[in-house]
């Protein structure tokens, strides 16, 4: 099945669109500040969202109109485990968020201690945490019908993938399979993530490094998360580290107030 449908979106992006649609393109190789901020941020954000009319309500006001919203959510050891997908026509973008965990960061770090330390071997290579392996197949097979659907629809769109916390481990998983199944150009996705734990072990590492180009995990200076789990875990993708007060005070504006539960809170004023 897998091969029926790679074959048919890559005869599909052959064909191309209807070049008279007018988008805004981002051609950036590196990290971008105003990306992070204006556009990934919201979308880990409305990942929070408890149905799609929150979603949308999201990104509406924080990226702009979001189209075709689709939200699967499933229960998890720890709660509720969600994703969606939406398209974004102003960027020609498919975006696909995760949401991250909602409890406070002592009780994450206890958390991922007891529940993530069992390895999974990962298809593409290397090793990753069993819980990761087990919450991504579960997500993925409620969003993937609707992923693909779209990418068949707009085979020359970007794929914006992200997730804070819990959610970008999820959003790593996430990337590493469409781009390792051929299912998009690799060119074409950006993973950025905020604040998300290790994932998998170096082999894990390497072999996401070599095949996704652009992958950004931003941290900072005192969230526990980003250093655990630590026995035999290594971080993928590139670090972008910024301050406490400098990451809170620059993405609050970006936050959807009813929906940011997990994130950091928005900076108070002066």
């Amino acid at each position: 099945m897998m091969y029926l449908i790679t074959a048919l979106l890559l005869s599909l992006a052959l064909a191309g669109e209807d070049s008279s649609e007018k988008r805004e393109k981002f051609t950036f190789t590196e990290y971008d500040d105003d990306f992070a901020r204006q556009i990934m941020f919201p979308i880990s954000t409305a990942a929070y969202g408890w149905n799609a009319l929150m979603i949308e309500s999201c990104l509406n006001r924080t990226i702009g109109e979001g189209a075709g919203i689709y939200q699967y959510s499933h229960s998890c050891q720890n709660g509720e485990c969600s994703g969606f997908v939406a398209k974004l026509p102003h960027y020609g973008a498919i975006i696909i968020g995760f949401r991250g965990t909602q409890r406070p960061g002592q009780l994450i770090q206890q958390g991922i201690d007891s529940t993530i330390r069992a390895w999974s071997k990962w298809d593409y290579g290397g090793h990753i945490s069993l819980y990761f392996n087990k919450t991504f197949h579960t997500i993925w097979q409620g969003l993937e019908h609707r992923v693909y659907m779209y990418i068949y629809e707009h085979p020359d769109w970007d794929i914006w993938i992200g997730g804070h916390s819990l959610g970008g481990a999820l959003a790593t998983l996430a990337t590493f399979f469409l781009v390792h199944s051929k299912l998009v150009q690799p060119d074409a996705v950006k993973l950025m993530t905020f604040g998300q734990p290790r994932v998998g072990d170096k082999a894990f590492a390497d072999a996401f490094d070599n095949e996704v180009g652009y992958a950004y995990r931003v941290v900072h200076s005192r969230d526990i998360v980003p250093s655990i789990p630590r026995s035999g875990y290594w971080h993928q993708g590139a670090e972008q580290s910024l301050s406490q007060h400098l990451y809170e005070q620059s993405l609050s504006q970006y936050s959807c107030k009813s929906t940011n539960a997990g994130l950091p809170p928005p900076a108070r004023s002066t």
